[in-house]
């Protein structure tokens, strides 16, 4: 891997580990995009160093637990088959 690759993978690893933040945060902080950094420490990381990839891993494993519940899965009923209106 290139040297700029692995030090970018390198300082990333170690903002999300300094700062216990997200991927997204990580992304954000060095204006890359969250599909480039989620590849550099949970793939690229791994050939670099197994024990700062294992580190992250833990991080990115205690924010999943930590989100929020997500409603979006709970819907209304809709008023399919239901006549409104009711003429007759």
């Amino acid at each position: 891997m290139w040297d700029y690759k692995t030090e970018r993978v390198v300082r990333e690893a170690e903002y999300i580990i300094a700062e216990g933040c997200t991927v997204r945060a990580a992304a954000v902080h060095f204006s890359i995009s969250k599909s480039t950094v989620h590849k550099d420490v949970t793939e690229r990381l791994t050939s670099i160093d197994k024990n700062l990839a294992d580190r992250v891993r833990k991080v990115l494993n205690k924010n999943l637990s930590e989100r929020p519940v997500s409603y979006t899965h709970l819907t209304l009923p809709t008023n399919q088959g239901v006549v409104v209106g009711g003429g007759g």
